[in-house]
């Protein structure tokens, strides 16, 4: 029995099993999976790394103290590529792209 136990043993330590549906798993490895898990879904970020800087909070724009609004909204893929593409171009962020283009937008609709 010994020998079947190490054998499994080793498949395990390879990575060769598959955890079964409804198995626990424990551990901090599992553990710190699990948070980055729930830290994505919580932020709606697609990466670990833009979940944490989502939820750590971006330095302030435009004033040296106070809050920094987000207007979030959903677009097309076909314009997310074109403000991506744009950004990649200009060396610029997709933020700062979107943030004149609003800004833009509100100027030519200014009523004086």
């Amino acid at each position: 029995m010994s020998a079947k136990h190490d054998a499994l043993a080793d498949r395990a330590e390879r990575g060769e099993l598959a955890v079964k549906a409804g198995t626990i798993r424990r551990g901090d490895e599992v553990a710190h999976h699990e948070i980055q898990r729930l830290l994505i879904q919580a932020t709606d970020a697609s990466t670990v790394q833009e979940a944490a800087r989502i939820s750590v909070g971006r330095p302030r724009v435009g004033a040296p103290a106070g809050q920094s609004p987000v207007i979030r909204a959903r677009v097309t893929q076909a314009l997310k590529d074109d403000v991506t593409a744009l950004a990649e171009r200009e060396h610029r962020a997709e933020s700062d792209i979107v943030r004149d283009a609003v800004a833009a937008y509100i100027e030519t609709r200014r009523v004086s």
